[in-house]
C-alpha cells in the first residue's frame, strides 16, 4: 500500500456536530459570545434554525419586555454595536460605527431593529460624564413601550447631540468638554416609579 493510502487511513474523521447530544450543542453554543452566535448562523441551514430558537433571544438581544423581567440584581446587557457608534460624527441618516479599522453606517446593519439590552427595557435614561461645565443637559428619558431597540437609542442620541451642535457647540469642543469612552455595564435607575435602564458615559481613562 501506498504512503498516500496509509495517510488516508490514519486521518482523522471530521468533527460532526449532528452526533453531539442537544444538551452538549446548547452548552457550546451559549459560551459564544454576540459576535460568534452571528458568525455561527452564518455557517449552514441547521445551524441558523438552532440559534433560531427561543433559547437564544437573550444573547441575541431578541428578548422582548415583559412586566417584572427587570430585578435591580439583574446584570443588563447593552448591545455592542451602541458601544461603536460615535454620535459627535453621526447625523440622522448615518450612525457613525467604528472598530479599530473600519467606518460604516450603523443605521445598515439589521441589528438596529434587536433591542438595545439584554433584557429588553421600555424606558432608559442617559447620563454623560461633562467636564467641569454644565451648559449642556442630559437627554433624558427614551420611553418606547414595545421595547427600545437599537435604533430607538440612535435616533434619539444623534438628535439629542445634533441639536446641541445646531445651538452653537462645536464637535471639536464637545469632543473636549465630554468624556467619551463607550458606555459603562448599564443598571436600573434608581428613585424611579416605573423600571428604567440607567445608560452612562464612561470617562476616557476607565
Amino acid at each position: 500500500m501506498s504512503d498516500t493510502d496509509d495517510s488516508a487511513q490514519t486521518s482523522p474523521r471530521p468533527f460532526a456536530w449532528d452526533r453531539l447530544p442537544e444538551e452538549l450543542q446548547l452548552e457550546l453554543l451559549f459560551n459564544l459570545d454576540y459576535y460568534e452566535l452571528k458568525e455561527v448562523q452564518a455557517v449552514s441551514k441547521n445551524f441558523r434554525e438552532f440559534v433560531k430558537s427561543k433559547q437564544f433571544d437573550k444573547p441575541l438581544f431578541r428578548e422582548a419586555p415583559r412586566p417584572g423581567l427587570l430585578t435591580k440584581r439583574m446584570r443588563i446587557e447593552l448591545h455592542p454595536l451602541l458601544d461603536g457608534v460615535d454620535f459627535f460624527s453621526s447625523s440622522q441618516t448615518s450612525a457613525c460605527y467604528r472598530t479599530m479599522n473600519y467606518e460604516s453606517n450603523a443605521f445598515e446593519y439589521a441589528a438596529v431593529k434587536e433591542y438595545a439590552t439584554s433584557p429588553a427595557c421600555s424606558r432608559m435614561s442617559f447620563r454623560f460624564n461633562h467636564r467641569d461645565f454644565e451648559d449642556v443637559d442630559d437627554p433624558g428619558i427614551l420611553a418606547v413601550k414595545s421595547g427600545i431597540t437599537v435604533k430607538d437609542v440612535l435616533d434619539f442620541l444623534i438628535a439629542f447631540w445634533e441639536k446641541e451642535i445646531q445651538a452653537g457647540w462645536s464637535r471639536d469642543w464637545l469632543y473636549e468638554k465630554v468624556w467619551w469612552n463607550g458606555f459603562c455595564p448599564p443598571k436600573l435607575a434608581s428613585k424611579t416609579k416605573e423600571p428604567t435602564v440607567l445608560l452612562k458615559s464612561c470617562p476616557y481613562d476607565s
